[in-house]
This record gives C-alpha cells, structure tokens and sequence, in this order.
C-alpha cells in the first residue's frame, strides 16, 4: 500500500508540475469504498477504480515509467492486487502513461572528500626469490701488519764449491768402413778442439777428439763435431762433467767412462 500511494503522490506531483490532464486520484475512506467494490482504495472523483503498474520501456514509454487505469467498468479478480498489468483494458477504461525522462547529463565533479583513516597494516608476504648475484665491490684497504713470526732453527752451512777440474779427455769416433768422411770438425763449448787421426788394429780411420777439462768448474760441458758422411751433414753431441768421484772409494762411474763413438 506505501508503494502505492508513493506511485500516486509522484503521478499527482508530476501532473501538476507539467499541466497533465490527468484524472484526480484520491484515497478512498475506509467507512465509504469506492464504486463497485474497488478494494484498492484508489479511485477517481467518480468513484472509478484506479490502478497503478509499472510500466516497462516500450513502444509507449522509452524509458519505461508508470501506467495508470482507470476501470469504468468491473474489476478483474487479477486487478484486485494491483500488483501486476491487468489484462487488455475494456475500451470503456481510460489509460494514462507517466514516462520517466531521459537520463540528464552527470554533473561536475564533486570536491574531493577528506582523506579516510589509515587502515590495519597488512599481513607479512611470503619471502621473495633470491635475487641475483652483485658484481664484484671494490678492493679493501691494506690491513696491519701481522705480528713477526718466531725466528726458524739455524740452516745447514754448505761448503763453497772450490772444485777445479784437472783431467784431459778424449772422444774418439771410429769410422765404419765403405763410408767416405769429409770435412770433420771439433768443437768444446763452440771453442775448436785438437783432433788427431789413426787407425785401428783393424784398420779403420780411428779419429781422437781432445777434451781439455783443466781449471773448469764442476759443471757439465758439451763437445761435438760435425762433419759429411758420403756428401751429407751430420752431427754428434757428447756430454762430459767435471769434479765426479766415487764418494765410496773405487773407480769412478761417469758418462765420460766410455767415450768411443763409431760414425
């Protein structure tokens, strides 16, 4: 009943704000219903019933509205609640429509309103994935010096070396047979070595290359010689050290023991 009469005082409102030649709907008296029974309480100054819909946009209101019908004639059972369309109106019934307008344009902006109070602080995130590695920072400062170490035990004493070679040795180069020998040359250390020439008890060329070792230190010393053996290069290297012994007595074991090449 509220919606009802909320509906009315608008459609009321509305005709008298826009001159509507629409019929003067009034309250009925409880003590005195309205013509023919009408138990919606709404009727004309006649007494004709009067009921209310809503009216949806449609051919007859765009934007849909209220629709208003005023029965001349007897009420349908389903008109009696009023809270849905009737059935097609008797052409004795008068049909009014109060359309809603058209939407208006939005209006400016508002100010804006004081700022809320701040909210409770949220729950803690999950922890995030390990970023990735920094480049490398710069060189730090030099520290301290560390405190000085405990002094080392006292090391060995090693005698100076004061070997001084005395020997002479002797390369010899026995030359095979059916093998033609030219231009043999001897050096020590790139220094021209005295070579003498024999033969053997066989009769080969026995050829004996001397290797002066006195006043050298202990060391190692290279002898060769170079020479054509049927028109072709060739060479031979041999070692020789200084200042070895046998520290255990007896004949001393070096390379120079057996110094017999054959060519």
């Amino acid at each position: 009943m509220k919606v009802k009469l909320l509906a009315v005082s608008i459609v009321m409102l509305m005709a008298w704000a826009f001159g509507m030649a629409l019929p003067a709907v009034t309250q009925a008296d409880p003590q005195t219903p309205c013509a023919n029974g009408n138990p919606t309480d709404l009727c004309d100054e006649d007494g004709d019933g009067v009921i209310v819909v809503v009216e949806p946009p449609g051919e007859n209101c765009p934007n849909g509205g209220l629709q208003l019908i005023v029965i001349h004639g007897e009420i349908d059972e389903n008109d009696k609640t009023g809270d849905h369309p009737p059935k097609p109106p008797d052409p004795e019934d008068d049909v009014f429509y109060v359309c809603n307008g058209e939407d208006g344009e939005d209006g400016d902006d508002g100010e804006d309103g004081a700022p809320g109070p701040a909210g409770p602080p949220g729950s803690v995130g999950p922890v995030g994935p390990l970023g990735p590695i920094g480049p490398i920072g710069p060189i730090g400062p030099a520290g301290p010096a560390g405190p000085s170490g405990p002094a080392g035990a006292n090391g060995v004493t090693l005698e100076a070396d004061t070997c001084t070679s005395r020997r002479i040795s002797r390369w010899r180069l026995v030359q095979r047979r059916n093998v033609r020998i030219t231009n043999f040359r001897a050096t020590v250390e790139g220094v021209p070595a005295r070579v003498t020439r024999s033969r053997t008890r066989g009769g080969r060329v026995l050829r004996t290359v001397r290797v002066n070792l006195r006043g050298q230190k202990r060391s190692v010393y290279v002898a060769r010689v170079r020479y054509r053996v049927n028109g072709r290069r060739n060479t031979k290297i041999k070692l020789f050290r200084t200042c070895i012994g046998n520290p255990l007595g007896g004949r001393a074991e070096h390379p120079n023991r057996f110094a017999l090449t054959v060519l």
